[in-house]
Order: C-alpha cells, then structure tokens, then sequence
C-alpha cells in the first residue's frame, strides 16, 4: 500500500536528519528529491536541501532523538507530530552551550513522490526551544 511505503519514507526522513546531525553530510540527499522545497523555511534559511542543513543548529546541538507520537498518510502526504530531544552543545543564537538538554514537539507535512521527500510544511514549537535555553520567558 502507497500510504505505508510514504510512512516508511517519512520515517527515514528523520533519521536522516539524525544522521546529518552526527556527521553524514550525505544523509539529507537520500531522501529528498533534488527539487525538494521546503515551505516553512526559519530565518536565514533558504526553502531547499541546504537550507534545511541549518549548519548553525546542528553545530550547536548533539545527541539528537526524535520520537513519531503519530503518523497519518493519505495519498501523497504523510502528517507526523513527533518529539524531540537535542543536547545544546555549542553557541546558538549568541547563547554559549548550557549542557541543557532542550526538547519540544514538531507536526510535519511531507509530500513523497518516487519514494523521495518532495516538500515540508513543518511547525516546530520554537517558543519552547527559546524558552529552554533562557532566550525568551512568557511570564506575566
């Protein structure tokens, strides 16, 4: 069934991630089409594969895990909410490394095509990520 090959794309999709995290720099190409777009893209980031490499995250954070808390597909997309769990390691955003282990929640929108990850609508709560790391507080 096309829906559970697209899951299990979606699934390589993150730990190809976590392997650009620890040092494969060609984990990103194996999944994602070379027309890959991505359209939520932070700022700074440009809207392809590079962008999405974001050379100042992975440089300040290690010992990356993700958890899929849900996966839904339908046709060509694949929704997931997953979980994530980094160690802040290195300077990020002018914060020199705590030693924290920062986590949040993210709901990603992936489109496959030919078993390739052809785009990314994604929603990271970077709120919380800024919170973590003592860069913003929501306190009244």
């Amino acid at each position: 069934m096309l829906t559970e090959a697209n899951k299990a794309v979606a699934r390589g999709f993150y730990e190809a991630i976590k392997a650009y995290n620890e040092g494969d720099e060609l984990a990103l190409e194996r999944v994602l089409a070379p027309s890959f777009v991505n359209h939520r893209p932070l700022a700074g980031q440009t809207p392809d594969i590079e962008g999405l490499k974001l050379p100042a995250f992975h440089q300040a954070f290690s010992q990356m895990h993700v958890t899929i808390l849900d996966q839904i597909a339908e046709e060509d997309k694949v929704v997931d909410v997953t979980a994530w769990s980094l160690l802040h390691t290195g300077e990020f955003m002018g914060i020199p490394a705590t030693g924290k282990r920062i986590s949040y929640t993210e709901i990603n929108v992936l489109r496959v095509l030919d078993g390739m990850v052809v785009e990314r609508w994604g929603l990271p709560d970077e709120i919380h990520i800024l919170q973590q790391l003592g860069i913003v507080s929501l306190q009244a």
